[in-house]
């Protein structure tokens, strides 16, 4: 690594750490997904900003299955992570016209084209990324991936592939499910119910203050 700061955090997910990479010349942060175990030897390899172009050499096994996702979305993600770099860029630039209000919406506006463009390349990486896994065991680097997809799933209206992301789902155990971040994407992919007004309440036991059990079907239409 030249010249770029990096440190570790371990992720509670157990062997997950993230190398993050900072560049205050440029208002730049990212970060790097490296899974370790004892006496694993890892070697990561980069000399810029961009970690797409950073090697990881490593023995460890969901390293590897890390790589070939990350080989076979290279392209996209490369692109991607420059627009990354231009958003941080456009935020210092808006934190330095405070109180000026066109301006600062004007910024905003080029975020938003940004993002947009994000929002495409992630949509064409998506079926590659859904490929890999159909056609892998479930192991926690996958479900870091279902997860990933679970934001196109719930936030991008564009996104095509909502069956086999629920059929990808289905290949989860019990066991699995009980992780926080299989049931934060289990909201994502089966939101709850919400009521809104006008809704038909649910026709539950309602007692009255001598016991006696009520039904709101019983006063439908009477009041």
């Amino acid at each position: 690594v030249e010249a770029i700061p990096f440190s570790t955090v371990e992720n509670k997910s157990g062997s997950e750490l993230v190398v993050s990479i900072n560049d205050n010349v440029e208002a730049f942060f990212s970060s790097l997904s490296v899974w370790v175990e004892p006496d694993a030897r890892i070697v990561i390899k980069g000399k810029d900003r961009l970690y797409t172009d950073w090697r990881i050499e490593s023995n460890v096994e969901e390293q590897k299955v890390m790589e070939h996702f990350r080989g076979a979305v290279k392209k996209w993600e490369e692109q991607d992570q420059k627009l990354m770099i231009q958003t941080a860029q456009l935020f210092e630039t808006m934190s330095s016209v405070k109180q000026q209000e066109k301006e600062e919406k004007k910024i905003w506006d080029k975020v938003k084209k940004v993002y947009a463009q994000q929002d495409v390349l992630r949509l064409k990486s998506a079926p590659v990324i859904i490929k890999i896994m159909q056609e892998t065991e479930v192991t926690l680097v996958w479900i870091k991936k279902l997860n990933e997809l679970s934001y196109l799933y719930k936030f991008n209206a564009g996104f095509k592939q909502k069956a086999e992301v629920v059929a990808l789902y289905n290949r989860l155990s019990e066991k699995d499910k009980e992780l926080d971040c299989v049931k934060d994407l289990t909201v994502r992919l089966f939101p709850p119910t919400v009521v809104v007004v006008g809704d038909d309440m649910a026709d539950a036991d309602l007692y009255d203050v001598n016991g006696k059990i009520h039904h709101l079907s019983d006063f439908k239409g009477k009041y």
